[in-house]
């Protein structure tokens, strides 16, 4: 009889220690699926994007950049340095001007003018050898109205300044700006689409373009000679 009770308990131990076993091996596994479900940790994360729109207020933010040209001419053996700095329909005109006699200082002098400079002409429209420097300069507004500033040299003298006399009335009808300025031997020349009352700022259709011829006498600049040439388009 006890030797039964003492088979009986040894197989209940052995059935105790084999569940045990079992347990702590299905707790293992389990522990492994879940840590296979984990991503690994990395050591670097996505670089985060750009809020939306900064890069077109940075753009916005920045002020207008300022345009600078530089232009040489020469006339007479004079010679004219000339940089321009514009910006938000303005312009600062800065001139050095070199005499070609040794030891005579340059000149230098500064111009604003509202719109821009389209070009510059060094002449001797009067034929004394002493150069003018004339500066073709440009508005900003709509009809683009064009007008010459300019001063006529000397070795041992201030510059001089020259300016276009404003439009007669004859000369004046049908004009609505977009001047040309050119130089022609002795004359600066300008010339202008003639306009009809109801036309459109970029569409004159008065058939004609007028031109002047402006002549250096005594000094001052003064109209030559005046005539209309056809003309059919917008300048």
């Amino acid at each position: 009889m006890r030797m039964r009770i003492q088979m009986r308990m040894v197989a209940l131990l052995l059935t105790m220690g084999l569940a045990a076993c079992s347990g702590e091996r299905d707790a293992s596994e389990s522990a492994d699926v879940e840590a296979a479900q984990i991503p690994p940790a990395t050591s670097t994360s996505p670089a985060a994007p750009e809020p939306h729109g900064a890069a077109a207020s940075t753009v916005l933010d920045a002020e207008p950049a300022i345009r600078l040209r530089s232009l040489r001419r020469e006339q007479s053996g004079w010679t004219f340095a000339i940089d321009i700095a514009a910006d938000a329909g303005q312009s600062r005109i800065d001139v050095l001007a070199r005499p070609p006699t040794v030891g005579a200082a340059p000149r230098a002098w500064n111009q604003r003018v509202a719109g821009e400079m389209v070009d510059a002409f060094a002449t001797d429209l009067d034929g004394d050898n002493l150069p003018e420097l004339l500066l073709w300069v440009r508005d900003g507004g709509e009809i683009a109205a064009g007008e010459v500033l300019g001063w006529r040299l000397a070795p041992h003298s201030e510059a001089e300044p020259l300016r276009l006399p404003p439009l007669s009335n004859d000369e004046s009808v049908g004009w609505r700006g977009r001047d040309q300025f050119g130089v022609q031997g002795r004359f600066l020349t300008r010339s202008y689409p003639l306009y009809r009352e109801s036309d459109e700022a970029s569409r004159p259709t008065g058939g004609f373009v007028r031109v002047l011829n402006y002549a250096l006498r005594e000094g001052q600049l003064v109209v030559e000679d005046s005539r209309l040439e056809p003309f059919a388009g917008s300048p």
